[in-house]
């Protein structure tokens, strides 16, 4: 529902005004007013309850929050119920219940770690026994009267 009234400003000269919420907001007809709720809508916010700081670095503006919310404990998010922590492992909200203790990353993301950190080990592991492998094949080639390939012995 929109109402349109006329007004006065100080100077005398007619200003229209339309009150009406687009997405929370005021908007109006005047220059002026037109331009302020571009650049506040354009401005992006962050979305913890209560705060409404301005975000300027990329990183808090892809997240969503500010500097101070990045590393909060617990907060309360618009338009989420319950408190809810910022996840540095997976880089994202997550809700409280998540979390083991105070710690900045969630339980599914310390296990993913964990998982990742295995695989990486294991694989590291066989590769360094395939070059000892290898390693111990050139070294008995290179000795012909242990060699029966006669020096052309191919390696895996």
């Amino acid at each position: 529902m929109q109402i349109n009234s006329k007004d006065f400003s100080d100077s005398g000269e007619d200003v229209s005004l339309s009150a009406g919420c687009v997405d929370g907001e005021m908007s109006c007809t005047n220059d002026q007013g037109a331009n302020k709720s571009k650049q506040q809508s354009s401005q992006k916010q962050c979305q913890a309850v209560g705060c409404g700081t301005v975000l300027t670095k990329a990183y808090c503006v892809k997240k969503k929050l500010c500097e101070k919310h990045l590393k909060v404990e617990a907060m309360e998010v618009i338009g989420k119920q319950g408190l809810w922590r910022f996840c540095q492992q997976c880089g994202k909200l997550e809700e409280l219940s998540a979390f083991a203790g105070d710690k900045r990353s969630c339980r599914l993301g310390l296990q993913k770690k964990r998982e990742q950190s295995a695989l990486l080990t294991a694989q590291k592991r066989q590769q360094q026994q395939l070059h000892k492998q290898r390693q111990q094949q050139q070294q008995a080639c290179s000795a012909p009267a242990a060699c029966f390939c006669g020096g052309e012995a191919s390696f895996p």
